[in-house]
């Protein structure tokens, strides 16, 4: 079974909040863009804390089973 947009969305959100990104914000692009449905834009306080941030949204959305790209 494939996962949702709306699930990888929850899964990207709750990684990087656990993992302590700063002023999450979720934008839906469902209407607007043709690539993407969510963008979620969030920081961190240091370069280790942003890796440490993308590390943990990718491996979330690995064990979805989602295909992640670059």
């Amino acid at each position: 079974m494939a996962v949702t947009p709306m699930e990888l969305m929850n899964a990207a959100y709750e990684a990087a909040d656990d993992k302590k990104a700063m002023n999450i914000v979720v934008l839906d692009l469902n209407e607007i863009s043709l690539i993407a449905d969510y963008f979620i834009i969030c920081h961190g306080n240091s370069d280790t804390q942003v890796q440490a941030i993308a590390t943990e949204v990718r491996k979330r959305a690995q064990e979805l089973g989602a295909n992640i790209r670059g």
